[in-house]
């Protein structure tokens, strides 16, 4: 027979069994209301608007049904991008957010990422019946684009093909309308988008792809605070968010391609443009002795400044940034920061003004000083990449 104090222990203890059952039942749930980041005014890809929400508001509330809660949007405007990423999901006030660039290692690992669930596209808009399928398609013809975006360094280097800068992706397409230009090269979901509700769909739309040009994006939802990579070191309420976002996606594919259509996003098959090829200036001079240079290939001083030169690329177009200011692979529209000019611009003192460029900067032209925040070898390796780049 239970003393007093025996049912007082029996009592706490399946108190206790019960709240860890429910807890662990919390913890492998779906947050309802499952909670969306979303800008209010974004369209084709959100709004605050009932009557047209936008493609990603559609499909979270296709994927809230499908797991059986609802959604409730919080709004902030997303052009200062991480940051506003900063500043909702990894603080809690929304539990996803779609559309984020598939990159394993985006926002240091603090975002963990479902597989894609759409690629997104520049495009080519153009009269009907257009056909292409390179860029030499368009020699001969006035394309408009946005300024400083990548169509624009593409277009550069056909020196065949005339660049038109506008500012608005609304502008181009108007001109585009107007017959001021011949075709307009811009930011696929926008360009369809406007395509089809100002324009009803008048326009060929012609997908691209190739570096810069086409971006997977996912469904993000908060990371690990451990900074680990793999799925499997998130907690399993997180795992548990990320593999039921995915096998919603999985069940909608039919949908998700109808909402595509919906907003105007082309399912065209996408021309592949190759636009920045690998650049390397190899010494072409044979080692007397072959066997030799086989017998220690670490010690060909040849090999190690073709090292060195990718490391250089490498370091131009992502580790420092350059490429920001100076186009990726130096291909940009504005000929003042065309670094595949200087050997042209500066004939044998091409080196000393790279190296008095790099160390003391130019102030005045938004060029910082890097001397002392880039290291030696660093700034040779990136000369080394810049001689293999310029043009005659």
């Amino acid at each position: 027979m239970l003393t007093l104090r025996g049912y007082i222990v029996f009592f706490l203890g399946f108190v206790l069994a019960c709240l860890s059952f429910s807890l662990a039942y919390a913890k492998d749930s779906i947050p309802s209301p499952l909670r969306v980041c979303a800008d209010p005014d974004n369209l084709p890809f959100s709004n605050e608007d009932p009557e047209r929400k936008g493609l990603y508001l559609d499909i979270a509330e296709l994927i809230a049904t499908k797991l059986g809660v609802q959604t409730e949007v919080f709004w902030w405007r997303t052009h200062s991008g991480k940051r506003a990423i900063r500043e909702t999901l990894l603080k809690g006030r929304c539990d996803i957010q779609l559309g984020v660039p598939f990159e394993p290692g985006f926002m240091a690992r603090r975002v963990a990422l479902t597989k894609p669930f759409l690629k997104l596209h520049y495009a080519i808009l153009g009269p009907p019946g257009m056909r292409l399928t390179k860029l030499a398609d368009l020699h001969g013809k006035k394309v408009g684009v946005l300024h400083n975006r990548p169509p624009q360094n593409v277009i550069a280097q056909h020196d065949q093909i005339t660049a038109q800068t506008y500012v608005k992706h609304q502008d181009v397409v108007t001109a585009l309308a107007e017959g001021e230009i011949d075709a307009a090269f811009l930011w696929g979901p926008v360009a369809g988008y406007y395509n089809k509700y100002q324009w009803h769909s008048q326009f060929e739309m012609i997908r691209t792809d190739g570096p810069q040009l086409g971006w997977p994006v996912a469904i993000g939802v908060k990371g690990s605070e451990t900074g680990l990579r793999h799925r499997q070191f998130l907690d399993s309420q997180t795992q548990f968010l990320l593999n039921s976002l995915e096998s919603a996606i999985d069940q909608l594919q039919d949908e998700i391609a109808s909402l595509k259509a919906k907003y105007g996003f082309s399912n065209s098959e996408p021309i592949f443009l190759d636009w920045l090829p690998v650049r390397l200036v190899a010494d072409t001079k044979s080692p007397a002795n072959s066997n030799a240079a086989q017998e220690q290939p670490q010690s060909d001083p040849v090999d190690q400044k073709t090292k060195d030169t990718v490391r250089g690329g490498k370091l131009f177009n992502g580790v420092y940034g350059c490429s920001h200011c100076h186009g990726p692979d130096g291909i940009i529209a504005q000929k003042k920061q065309d670094l595949r000019r200087l050997r042209k611009r500066y004939g044998e003192k091409f080196d000393e003004v790279f190296r008095t460029t790099v160390d003391n900067g130019r102030i005045s032209k938004g060029m910082p000083a890097w001397k002392g925040k880039i290291k030696d070898e660093d700034i040779e390796k990136i000369r080394l990449y810049l001689v293999t780049i310029q043009v005659d």
